[in-house]
């Protein structure tokens, strides 16, 4: 008899899928990303603001708050669908960020600099979040209709 435990690329957080399908219907990283402005130079980039913003968010509503949590989640085959970049363009890279790249991001500045290159706008972030919020229609009350019909 031989046991194996060998189950291959596997994850625990198939949940974010439901995350990932709701974001694809309303485009909120798309729009969340927007409000970043990203000084990098282009062709040396290996992800995106884009592709950066996805994996945080998507990592938070997961319960992964820690940015120390990305140097494993980075291999987790969730991750890259979650932030829509199934490859690296690199060998040497995984599809989605580690910690350091992510603290770039959180590190951002109102204006970038030399060790800083993406910037963020805070007023497009709160209009982007207060516009999203307004967008969701009043809930029906569960008295309108009949709850066995």
């Amino acid at each position: 008899m031989v046991a194996a435990f060998d189950g291959g690329a596997i994850t625990s957080n198939a949940g974010g899928l439901l995350l990932g399908g709701a974001d694809r219907a309303i485009g909120m990283m798309k729009r969340f990303a927007a409000c970043f402005h990203d000084e990098r130079r282009a062709h040396l980039i290996e992800h995106e603001v884009e592709t950066l913003v996805g994996q945080r968010v998507f990592a938070i509503a997961l319960g992964y708050e820690d940015l120390n949590d990305h140097d494993k989640l980075r291999h987790d085959p969730m991750m890259p669908v979650l932030a829509g970049k199934l490859e690296a363009r690199r060998q040497d890279c995984a599809p989605v960020a580690g910690k350091s790249t992510l603290n770039r991001l959180e590190r951002s500045k109102l204006e970038p600099d030399r060790y800083h290159k993406i910037s963020h706008n805070p007023t497009a972030i709160k209009r982007e979040a207060l516009c999203r919020a307004l967008r969701f229609k009043k809930p029906p009350s569960p008295f309108s209709k009949p709850i066995c019909a």
